[in-house]
């Protein structure tokens, strides 16, 4: 799925010259600067890459995860084609535990059962309810994510600067 135009993305905004980044990824307090301080985005959102073990109804699984901040989807513009994606609240520490599914993955590891929204799914041993569905082919920076969950960020924790392992995505504001 292509991304909409408007959308500029970038990797980051440290350097590390000396020892040969031209760019680096950016530090969860770092995000918080870009959101609050950057005017020319009208959103900003970050993303994390990783596996995880999924329990589904046909066998167990081990599936690409994209942990993605509340703004990731509306900087990119796309929306679920079954019900929604992440809320602030889900984003904050000892939030609600949720998922977004792939619609690949929803077919292939739930036979696309509509009833699964709502529904809890075991991820790496803890039961996450499914908030919804993205449409076919949808993908992050071709990083072939099958499974969402919230980037459990703390906004009050600004100290930890030298934690570099986020990218970020930013919807350019109308001029």
């Amino acid at each position: 799925m292509a991304i909409p135009n408007r959308v500029s993305s970038f990797i980051s905004r440290a350097s590390f010259r000396s020892h040969g980044f031209d760019q680096f990824w950016i530090s969860p307090p770092e995000f918080f600067d870009f959101r609050e301080r950057v005017q020319s985005f009208s959103s900003i959102g970050a993303f994390a890459t990783g596996q995880a073990n999924l329990t589904a109804t046909d066998r167990p699984r081990q599936v690409i995860t994209v942990q993605a901040s509340a703004d990731l989807f509306k900087a990119l513009g796309v929306a679920p084609m079954l019900g929604r994606t992440f809320d602030d609240a889900e984003t904050r520490p000892n939030g609600p535990l949720v998922a977004v599914l792939s619609c690949e993955l929803w077919q292939s590891a739930f036979a696309g059962s509509p009833g699964l929204v709502g529904q809890q799914v075991e991820i790496n041993s803890r039961q996450r309810t499914v908030i919804g569905i993205m449409p076919p082919r949808f993908d992050v920076a071709d990083q072939h994510g099958e499974l969402w969950t919230p980037l459990v960020l703390d906004p009050q924790n600004r100290r930890n600067r030298g934690s570099h392992y986020l990218y970020l995505i930013g919807r350019l504001s109308r001029v």
